[in-house]
């Protein structure tokens, strides 16, 4: 799905067998007293895993006078060790907030995150689910997606969906937790902060994922922030991830299709099966079948699950047997054939 068009709500809102009842309340309402007349907002939205969605978002944070990154689950600890990675910090600080999940270890994203932050001396500002809300600590998405899983094709689909829209419904309250500490937080820090408090415009980077842009557009769409708004920066892609734009369906009080839950399905089918196969492995190498890194591999895991979605139920069935550890050899060789495909083409193309 294109950002323009994951921006726009073009989803079409029709009856697919996979509505779930979940609660959406509206946002506070925003007013001029929100935040203070010298605040100038700049949302930076990124899949936060590589290193490179992570490029746009250095001059952002070095142009910025105040920081507030995604921290769900934090605590006064995490607040602590993320001002003092400011402050200059060390490789103790940030591996604390790694062992607090509050940064995932093997995230490129973060590290340079990290890097860009450190020694910066911005204050560093957490809106997000505070850890006292543990009802709202998704975890792990996989286990909640295996879950769903059963011997039938459309069962898993509809046990998958129920997870989506579940994960959908407390990634929704957590930004509407952001929404009701953005102002007071960002208030009390500038008025209160010598460096901030006179200053003629104090610009302050939000820094979320894909699927937390609805604090966002409730902004926008109040009119308050006309003008206060200073910049929104995508991570450099074009393309929104079938799983982030089926979670953001839900968000929206939307439905996703049959086809979209069948190449959530397929994605993540050869996402774990990149994850469970070895790269010496001799039909070919799934680690780079499926990576999420802005290169050449990410190209060729689309085209194989466009090629899957191409091939209709039995692609879906091969997607199924996969996340039942039951694929046929026939199944393991198609799919080494499609994505061999793939590579050469992507390949051709890059060179021309």
């Amino acid at each position: 799905m294109t950002i323009e068009n994951y921006m726009s709500n073009s989803v079409e809102n029709m009856p697919s067998g996979f509505e779930r009842d979940i609660s959406l309340p509206p946002f506070p309402e925003f007013d001029d007293a929100y935040l203070p007349s010298n605040v100038a907002l700049h949302f930076y939205f990124a899949p936060h895993r590589t290193v490179e969605q992570f490029d746009e978002g250095k001059p952002l944070l070095q142009r910025a006078d105040v920081f507030i990154p995604e921290a769900a689950g934090w605590n006064e600890q995490t607040q602590k060790d993320f001002n003092s990675i400011s402050k200059g910090g060390d490789e103790k600080r940030y591996r604390k907030l790694v062992e607090a999940q509050q940064i995932h270890l093997n995230s490129g994203y973060a590290r340079e995150q990290y890097e860009g932050l450190k020694g910066t001396y911005k204050p560093v500002v957490l809106i997000d689910a505070h850890r006292d809300r543990a009802d709202l600590n998704v975890g792990d998405f996989t286990k909640r997606y295996r879950k769903g899983i059963t011997s039938d094709v459309e069962d898993t689909l509809h046990g998958v969906a129920s997870a989506l829209a579940s994960i959908a419904e407390m990634a929704y309250a957590r930004d509407l937790i952001m929404g009701d500490n953005l102002g007071p937080k960002v208030t009390e820090l500038v008025t209160n902060h010598p460096r901030l408090s006179n200053k003629e415009q104090v610009n302050v980077l939000l820094v979320l994922g894909f699927s937390h842009t609805e604090l966002y557009q409730a902004m926008v769409d109040s009119g308050v922030f006309e003008g206060r708004i200073e910049e929104t920066t995508w991570s450099g892609i074009t393309e929104i991830d079938i799983e982030t734009a089926v979670i953001s369906t839900y968000k929206r009080g939307e439905v996703p299709t049959r086809d979209d839950m069948a190449e959530f399905l397929i994605s993540w089918a050869l996402t774990c099966t990149s994850l469970a196969v070895r790269p010496d492995k001799k039909l070919f190498n799934f680690d780079a079948l499926y990576t999420r890194e802005r290169d050449i591999t990410t190209y060729i895991g689309q085209r194989v699950v466009d090629s899957m979605m191409q091939m209709g139920e039995e692609g879906l069935s091969i997607a199924h047997r996969l996340l039942r550890s039951v694929p046929t050899q026939e199944d393991a060789q198609l799919i080494a054939d499609i994505a061999n495909q793939a590579q050469e083409l992507v390949a051709a193309s890059f060179q021309e």
